[in-house]
């Protein structure tokens, strides 16, 4: 009996980095939105200067038939107040599953991010997937932060599609802030949902029609984020359920500043 290796997606987050998907698009392997979020609702002035940033992530995703880790680094160099270059490399593992293959895969991408308004990103980046999978992809998103009355509201959404695999997604988050945001230790909560089809699977290195790939995938669940200022780290715990069930997913980002 042949297995199969399905293309691997990456959401990373947006720095505004949107995050890798897994197998069955379960979730981006970069968050650090809550890091973005909370520059954005404590910061009372807008930056004007170019700032650069390297960050470190990994995550783990999984429900009762699928398990999959990821770890990387995403690079954001500042080239003017609303321009930077975007660099990333994700390395992706599925752990266990009942349909696709174990093994391992990675992604590399690069691109560049606008400040389009105040608290308001957009970033465009390709690249492909290396190892096991060979699957050139575009992923695109936009973020904002905004002040609604007293309260803090940060949104993002974004899509990815893979040219060889046929394969696209699309999702979008929504935080606010739990705790008073001028803590050095801030709670935000959440509410995440991705919707995706399946596309093409890889069977003995060709790339052959998924049966499935007509039909629109879809979850969603709320999430919790943790971020401490002065570390400028955090870690975000989600669950949630859609067409394969109950699933839960873990991430942790720490970010460096030059």
């Amino acid at each position: 009996m042949r297995r199969v290796t399905v293309a691997m997606w990456t959401m990373g987050a947006a720095l505004v980095f949107v995050t890798p998907v897994t197998g069955r698009a379960q979730e981006r392997a970069y968050t650090s939105t809550e890091a973005v979020e909370t520059r954005a609702t404590t910061t009372e002035t807008t930056e004007t200067a170019p700032r650069s940033s390297l960050t470190l992530y990994g995550g783990l995703f999984g429900n009762k038939d699928y398990v999959q880790g990821w770890e990387g680094l995403a690079l954001s160099v500042g080239v003017h107040e609303r321009v930077a270059l975007l660099a990333r490399i994700t390395g992706i593992h599925i752990i266990d599953s009942d349909r696709f293959r174990e093994g391992d895969s990675g992604i590399g991408e690069g691109g560049v991010a606008f400040t389009i308004a105040d608290n308001t990103s957009l970033s465009v980046l390709g690249g492909t997937y290396f190892g096991d999978i060979d699957d050139p992809i575009i992923d695109g998103a936009v973020s904002t932060a905004q002040q609604i009355a007293d309260h803090w509201v940060y949104f993002s959404a974004g899509g990815l599609y893979g040219f060889a695999s046929n394969r696209w997604q699309a999702l979008g988050y929504v935080s606010t802030p739990i705790t008073d945001p001028a803590n050095d230790l801030i709670l935000f909560g959440g509410v995440e949902t991705i919707v995706y089809n399946e596309g093409q699977f890889r069977v003995d290195g060709d790339w052959v029609h998924n049966p499935d790939s007509r039909d629109v995938k879809f979850q969603i669940g709320p999430s919790l984020a943790l971020y401490m200022r002065s570390w400028d780290a955090g870690v975000r715990l989600g669950v949630g359920g859609g067409d394969y069930g109950v699933y839960g997913t873990g991430s942790i980002w720490k970010t460096f500043s030059f």
